[in-house]
């Protein structure tokens, strides 16, 4: 199996950090944060929602907290 979101032709890992991040306001939620550049809003969309990922979703939720994912656009 090959990678299912970082990788040629996929995302690129612009931020990972395995220690609670510094929010500037509010409360963190989690120990773990991966941000991930999609070239496309589409490409994002299709990465998360491919059949591939979707099978091996569980295992990435039963593994973190808090269990959530955002796709944004960027400002660029």
């Amino acid at each position: 199996a090959g990678p299912l979101l970082v990788g040629p032709g996929l995302a690129e890992a612009v931020a990972v950090s395995s220690t609670t991040i510094d929010l500037a306001e509010g409360t963190t939620a989690g120990s773990d944060t991966v941000v991930l550049k999609f070239a496309t809003m589409q490409a994002a969309q299709a990465a998360f929602g491919s059949q591939e990922y979707q099978a091996v979703i569980d295992l990435r939720l039963n593994a973190t907290i808090p269990k959530i994912a955002f796709i944004v656009e960027t400002l660029e």
